[in-house]
């Protein structure tokens, strides 16, 4: 283990956002890519009055929030 880690304080907060409309082919691309790196609850969908239900169908995946 990199001793730098020893040092380090308690971990920071962090987030990570996108802005989808119409995104069934990207949005869950995005989604299993992001969710190796951050955890679930750091993960924000925000929907731009998406009418083709992927926001729905990606969210019920992959157990994030969308909003």
């Amino acid at each position: 283990m990199n001793p730098f880690w020893r040092w380090w304080p308690q971990r920071r907060p962090r987030a990570v956002f996108t802005v989808v409309r119409d995104e069934a082919v990207f949005l869950p691309i995005w989604l299993r890519y992001y969710s190796r790196h951050f955890r679930s609850s750091e993960i924000f969908v925000f929907d731009h009055r998406t009418s083709d239900g992927s926001v729905a169908a990606a969210a019920s995946r992959s157990h994030s929030s969308a909003c």
